[in-house]
């Protein structure tokens, strides 16, 4: 049977690692964009899908980057980055694209499937030294669209699916703000499997 609520112990213990897993993102997302990257303390919550879903409702399209996760503790993964933030990112790494339009090319999407990959292994290379698990992300997958419709995609392929780790983080990239939103979404019991590997009890 499912897991409904976590302790304050445990949520401590998923909170650790996004926030690890964040710090790790941010540096090397210093590296690609080669600017000083300050990161304010990531907001981490577990949710319902129900309450994800909700929460989305009335927020605007949105660029999103979704990997399928294989190994003992399997699900998917979802990063959804702000039109301006992804925007901001791509003119750092491409500085000449600067008011040349909103429509993305095939570099700017690679650039975005780089970041996704990036911010992905950060978050599984933390699960995997803190369980010993094994994990291998797939190829990101970029759409753009309302995060909510996005999740509701997510459930068609995968209906087991009913509680997220959502991770809010938000980048400071010399005086640039930059916001994108990690939501973990594991397979039934992978969440009790991961905190019981961790030694949470």
């Amino acid at each position: 049977m499912e897991r409904l609520s976590f302790s304050q112990t445990e949520l401590d213990a998923l909170k650790e690692v996004g926030n690890i897993s964040a710090g790790n993102a941010a540096t090397a997302f210093s590296q690609i964009v080669g600017k000083k990257i300050n990161m304010n303390v990531p907001q981490v919550s577990v949710f319902s899908i129900q309450e994800l879903e909700q929460s989305f409702k009335d927020e605007e399209i949105k660029i999103g980057l979704y990997q399928k996760i294989l190994g003992q503790a399997s699900g998917s993964i979802l990063i959804v980055f702000p039109k301006q933030s992804a925007a901001d990112l791509i003119e750092m790494v491409f500085p000449n694209k600067k008011g040349s339009g909103k429509i993305l090319e095939i570099q700017d999407e690679d650039l975005l499937r780089e970041l996704a990959n990036i911010t992905s292994g950060a978050y599984f290379t933390t699960l995997a030294k803190m369980t010993n698990f094994f994990f291998m992300p797939s190829v990101p997958h970029l759409t753009i669209d309302f995060t909510h419709l996005m999740i509701q995609h997510l459930l068609k392929e995968n209906p087991g699916l009913t509680r997220a780790l959502f991770i809010l983080n938000e980048l400071n990239i010399e005086g640039t703000k930059i916001s994108f939103q990690v939501i973990l979404l594991p397979d039934l019991n992978a969440l009790p499997l991961i905190l019981a590997a961790i030694g949470v009890h």
